[in-house]
């Protein structure tokens, strides 16, 4: 493990905006692992290569080459590298009512992983200035105004993320629509928060996650039944229900109706062979 590391915390000035407490660079081996209960400062880390976990009030991510993950003031936190490809990352934590303000408008309180957002070459002109401070608030203007930039390149990744990422969900929920689906596992699947999660999907498709699967597993049901003479209790098998009667009280939550009774009236109105 090495790790170059610039402290300017001692320069720290009440009357400014924000400061730069200290930055670096890590060369990461597997015994690298950081634990914060309340974190004291906003940080950004950018992976240059390697991968780790990180574990953000309750959640967990996986931040490789290219991402950054972000730590918040106050949060709590652990993070750790991976022992096979430990990370080489560039580091910067800061602190004050303007970096508190601008973490606040430009990142949702649940966003703590960007990923594929490159930001090296300004993460690299930080740690040069804080290397070399010639004058402590000269250097805090210069690496505030780097920093505006980072956060508008999180924001402009963000926004193009949103529609793809919604898609990928849809994605994922039609390929499990025959499988018992929480939203709790759509999130481990993608490693974001439940209202991430639940934001990005319904801007697009205007419903929750859980709200989509449903109703899309409930039409599929309906199309078995509609469409072909499989027995109930073979499309139950297929749609992976633990019995008929969970199939039954799943079917009629959707659609005020039993399987049986929806095929029986179905039936009846128009002819369908047997």
């Amino acid at each position: 493990m090495k790790e170059i590391a610039y402290n300017l915390s001692q320069y720290y000035n009440d009357n400014l905006p924000i400061n730069i407490m200290i930055g670096g660079v890590s060369y990461c081996d597997e015994t690298y692992c950081i634990a914060r209960e309340d974190s004291e400062l906003n940080s950004f880390e950018y992976i240059y290569k390697g991968s780790g976990t990180v574990k953000i009030d309750g959640q967990i991510f996986t931040p490789k080459e290219n991402d950054i993950y972000i730590l918040k003031k106050h949060s709590k936190h652990r993070y750790w590298s991976s022992e096979e490809n430990p990370w080489t990352k560039v580091w910067i934590c800061f602190d004050g009512p303007l970096a508190d303000n601008l973490m606040k408008s430009y990142i949702s309180k649940d966003i703590f992983l960007v990923e594929a957002c490159d930001i090296s070459s300004e993460m690299s002109e930080i740690i040069e200035l804080i290397h070399t401070n010639e004058n402590y608030i000269g250097t805090v203007d210069r690496v505030t105004v780097i920093l505006h930039k980072i956060f508008i390149a999180i924001k402009n990744r963000l926004s193009k993320n949103d529609s793809s990422f919604a898609s990928h969900i849809e994605q994922y929920i039609a390929a499990n629509i025959n499988k018992k689906l929480t939203l709790e596992q759509i999130c481990r699947h993608f490693a974001y928060s439940k209202n991430q999660i639940i934001n990005v999907f319904k801007e697009k498709y205007n419903c929750t996650p859980y709200k989509y699967y449903i109703n899309k597993r409930a039409a599929a049901i309906k199309q078995f039944l509609s469409d072909t003479n499989l027995p109930i209790k073979e499309i139950a098998q297929l749609m992976n229900f633990p019995d008929r009667y969970y199939f039954d009280n799943f079917f009629k939550s959707v659609y005020n109706v039993s399987p049986s009774d929806y095929r029986k009236r179905l039936r009846e109105t128009k002819s369908i062979p047997r």
